[in-house]
């Protein structure tokens, strides 16, 4: 099968799978399209773990429909390689490196994943049910977290992963998974008690703005979360023409405020931010190969092609036409 068939094959039978049954689903994909290892562990609140090991032998984006399980908000920890992915409905797109965390809400969204061919892609996610969460949170959170909370899962959360969740995550993935009675219980008694424990320690992160450095001591907790509203706004309006003057009152700060509070939060200036997830979406769009270099500059708010051609391969080390093979 070419890249192309085999993308078609395997979103195929995405629809077809219970999202209950990635055994089954991984015991049905063919020898000839890559080789697939993925280890799931449930609590019993229902809170998923899962270990993935990827290796396409060539280059395809993988789509996935939206209605496919159960909604749920992900955890995807990017501890080896980055990803790039989307969301086809809102044009969400989102480049996570290595070493960082995403945090998203998967109901109703049809996403599509790029996986370069030949490269050993290993992730591990916990995925919460949507009713779970929400009880979770009633349960621990007071209505000011409980409100910003739900507001970052409007969009993708992108933080880097902390020191305590990669020890977690080394703690989990070294769980057996012995077949004996008493060994099962025990892991299922410890898992019962890290997935908390990691939950905890990513909500806390998200919170504070997913930036381990002190807090500017001049932002005040009232416009911490007006610039994540103002990020939220970039990530789904980036394309469009968003002046510093706009979105200062839009945050109710001043452009110098806003300037210095953007930077702390996201380790980088609005400008740099507006155009990352400028070009992280052009990378999507090509490797999707649905529009030409053109359409896709337009589609990102490029009407300079030239200036989209350097910004491009200055994050990418490619051309877009390049790029998009």
């Amino acid at each position: 099968m070419n890249a192309e068939e085999t993308a078609a094959y395997f979103s195929q039978l995405l629809k077809e799978t219970d999202s209950d049954d990635m055994k089954g689903f991984i015991e049905r994909l063919p020898d000839e399209i890559g080789t697939f290892h993925i280890m799931e562990k449930r609590s019993s609140q229902g809170i998923s773990y899962f270990d993935w090991h990827i290796n396409f032998f060539q280059d395809i984006s993988v789509e996935m429909r939206g209605n496919w399980g159960i909604p749920s908000v992900q955890f995807i920890f990017f501890t080896r390689e980055g990803m790039e992915w989307g969301f086809l409905e809102n044009k969400n797109t989102v480049c996570a490196g290595k070493g960082e965390l995403c945090v998203y809400k998967s109901s109703g969204l049809t996403s599509v994943g790029i996986y370069r061919g030949g490269s050993d892609f290993c992730c591990q996610s916990v995925q919460v049910p949507v009713s779970l969460f929400e009880r979770l949170l009633d349960s621990y959170f007071n209505d000011r977290e409980r409100r910003l909370l739900f507001l970052l899962l409007t969009g993708v959360t992108t933080m880097p992963i902390t020191p305590r969740m990669r020890l977690i995550l080394t703690e989990l993935g070294s769980l057996s998974t012995d077949t004996d009675t008493a060994a099962n219980s025990a892991m299922g008694l410890y898992l019962e008690g890290k997935l908390p424990e990691l939950l905890s320690e990513c909500l806390s992160q998200m919170l504070s703005g997913g930036n381990s450095a002190p807090h500017n001591p001049d932002i005040s907790r009232t416009e911490r979360e007006n610039l994540l509203n103002i990020r939220q706004r970039i990530d789904s309006s980036f394309s469009d023409t968003l002046s510093l003057e706009q979105l200062a009152r839009e945050a109710g700060m001043s452009v110098s405020k806003l300037t210095r509070g953007f930077r702390d939060m996201s380790g980088m200036s609005v400008h740099s931010y507006i155009i990352d997830k400028r070009l992280e979406h052009a990378a999507l769009l090509l490797a999707e190969g649905r529009l030409n270099v053109s359409q896709t500059a337009l589609a990102c708010g490029y009407s300079n092609m030239s200036h989209f051609s350097s910004a491009f391969k200055k994050k990418y080390g490619v051309l877009p036409r390049e790029y998009a093979g």
